[in-house]
């Protein structure tokens, strides 16, 4: 059954189809600034799905991962939950670390006084000297921040190591075959109501 709501002789929306069902299309309707979502819901979603390859042979510095980065705006008192799988393959025998970053800093990370390198997840050297495998790793993170502008990425790091053993790749193993699996990565951010 169709219908219409008027408010003031304007339409603000319109329904058509059955009754219990059928589409409703708002008109003319925008909501003000000072609407108030409930707490703890979602509002917004937002998502990048990495299906190419990418590679690095950058060593002893933070390397970003092109197109595991995802930017938008926020309400200032929102709290983000940060969802990311990452597939990485490396050359065995070295490990790797990556992180969260956040509009530029990293957040996320390991905050002991212990040595090593500081990150959100590891990669260890545990393939037995294959070079053909991948590993797949989440990281999640509820981010409480008042800034309403963010870029959130995904970075990482190799160390020294020698020349055939520099670097990472993400969906691609080091050393593909025939028999090896390629993979995707993703990172998607849930605005949650406060």
């Amino acid at each position: 059954m169709a219908g219409q709501l008027k408010v003031g002789g304007n339409i603000i929306a319109s329904h058509s189809g059955v009754e219990g069902a059928g589409t409703v299309t708002l008109q003319n309707a925008t909501l003000d600034s000072g609407v108030v979502f409930p707490a703890n819901k979602i509002i917004n979603v937002h998502s990048v799905a990495k299906t190419d390859n990418f590679s690095t042979l950058v060593e002893n510095s933070w390397v970003d991962i092109t197109g595991l980065s995802v930017s938008f705006t926020k309400s200032s008192s929102s709290k983000i939950l940060v969802m990311v799988m990452l597939s990485i393959g490396s050359p065995n025998n070295y490990q790797r670390v990556f992180r969260l970053n956040r509009n530029g800093s990293s957040i996320f990370t390991n905050t002991s006084t212990a040595s090593g390198l500081k990150g959100t997840i590891g990669q260890p050297n545990e393939y037995g000297g294959s070079d053909r495998q991948l590993s797949t790793h989440p990281m999640i993170y509820l981010d409480t921040t008042s800034a309403t502008s963010m870029t959130y990425k995904v970075q990482g790091f190799t160390p020294s190591a020698s020349a055939d053993h520099v670097g990472f790749y993400v969906n691609v193993p080091y050393s593909p075959d025939s028999n090896s699996h390629l993979a995707v990565s993703s990172i998607t951010c849930f605005e949650i109501s406060q």
